[in-house]
């Protein structure tokens, strides 16, 4: 280290411990000159007097037992979260699975909200002979509740019976007419269960726009 730069920096003298005074090329006490061969020594730190150890030794203890908890609480904090990370992705148990929504049964021709006509068949002889001119468009609903099946005739405008299904036991027909034509149930030639005259009562649910009637044979 250069002479100047030494005395610069305020190191003491590594033969008799004195001070030299800024930029001095030798020390002011005991003459040894500043250079190589000398080489610069710091100063001792001053020692506590409660241990005998000097200040440093303590200051450096400290710090490294500072370091060492730091060190111990960032292994335990990632032990925690490495923990928590893997009882989040435990697969859900029985209690925790979603219960399964029943799926509601699908509507079909029985289910619509229709009104089954009081006293839906009425004696033949009552009913008109013949079935008007109308405009009024309209869908019957015939269900047969009987053990057998039933035939639904249609009297024409001329008065004449003309057949247009064959409903069996339990079974639901759907017949498009209109207002004022006179329909009849039979069970077989020359055994009429009863007639209706066909009537707008409500609308119907699966005919947008449309009226339906329903009609029962018990």
């Amino acid at each position: 280290m250069d002479a100047k730069v030494a005395s610069v920096w305020g190191v003491n003298c590594s033969r008799c411990g004195a001070f030299p005074p800024p930029y001095a090329n030798a020390c002011p006490q005991c003459g040894t000159p500043f250079g190589f061969a000398a080489g610069p020594a710091m100063a001792p730190l001053p020692v506590d007097p409660r241990n005998g150890a000097r200040d440093g030794t303590g200051i450096g203890i400290a710090i490294v037992a500072g370091v060492g908890a730091i060190l111990m609480l960032g292994v335990v904090t990632a032990l925690f979260l490495v923990r928590s990370t893997t009882s989040s992705m435990k697969p859900p148990t029985a209690l925790e699975l979603p219960t399964a929504v029943t799926a509601l049964p699908p509507v079909t021709a029985e289910t619509p909200t229709e009104t089954p006509q009081s006293g839906s068949l009425k004696p033949v002889a009552t009913l008109p002979r013949t079935s008007p001119t109308s405009t009024k468009s309209l869908t019957l609903v015939v269900k047969n509740h009987r053990d057998a099946p039933i035939d639904l005739l249609w009297l024409t405008f001329k008065g004449t019976r003309q057949r247009y299904a064959t409903i069996p036991a339990g079974g639901v027909y759907r017949q498009q007419t209109y207002a004022g034509h006179v329909w009849v149930a039979s069970a077989g030639t020359s055994n009429d269960l009863g007639g209706f005259v066909a009537a707008q009562e409500q609308r119907d649910p699966l005919a947008t726009g449309g009226f339906t009637q329903t009609v029962t044979v018990e």
